[in-house]
């Protein structure tokens, strides 16, 4: 009977010690899990550091529906960095801001800064054609930089607006050309405008 009872105590301690072992094992893991959850928190709050909230919002957003609108960026660095380029060149636009360019953009290029329309020869992020705007932008000579695009594609519409003297709307449907085409075209802009501006 003493043998019995001694048996099972050590079976009881062997199993206690196995316990606490696995208890102890699984700590260290939980913090080492910890540790390179918030390494990785640390290193995205980094690389989103110093731009504005409202780019880091729409590129949180953009990253989500990335497939849904179809978005050909190479990365999130890449996002953020067209995003942030856009903010700078609108912030002070009176008639078209951050989201109405981005939206642009996107139906343009699915913001991919090297794109290429080969039915119309359209290059770059916003697809402003140089050889249409030479006498009136000068200084836009390269498509696919991503300042000179933005700059452009503003200039143009500030342009549409005031040559045509009509809305801001009607000055994007213009950006497009003309014919029947450029309704369905600015349809495209308003819908994905109003699916980024509510964030």
């Amino acid at each position: 009977m003493t043998l019995k009872i001694a048996r099972a105590i050590i079976l009881l301690l062997v199993l206690l010690f196995s316990f606490n072992t696995a208890y102890a094992s699984s700590k260290v893991v939980h913090k080492k899990h910890a540790k390179v959850v918030k390494k990785h928190k640390a290193k995205k709050n980094k690389k989103q550091k110093g731009y504005p909230r409202e780019v880091i919002r729409l590129a949180n957003k953009l990253e989500k529906d990335k497939k849904k609108l179809g978005l050909k960026y190479k990365n999130k660095t890449d996002l953020l960095d067209t995003l942030n380029k856009i903010w700078i060149h609108t912030r002070h636009d009176k008639n078209f801001n951050f989201y109405k360019i981005v939206s642009i953009a996107i139906i343009e290029s699915k913001l991919d800064s090297k794109a290429l329309n080969r039915r119309d020869g359209g290059k770059g992020l916003t697809m402003a054609m140089p050889k249409y705007w030479r006498k009136e932008l000068p200084w836009y000579r390269n498509p696919y930089d991503k300042n000179q695009a933005i700059k452009a594609c503003v200039a143009v519409l500030n342009k549409n607006k005031d040559m045509y003297n009509c809305s801001n709307w009607e000055a994007v449907r213009r950006y497009n050309g003309a014919g029947p085409k450029t309704y369905t075209y600015v349809s495209k802009v308003k819908r994905v405008y109003n699916k980024i501006s509510d964030t």
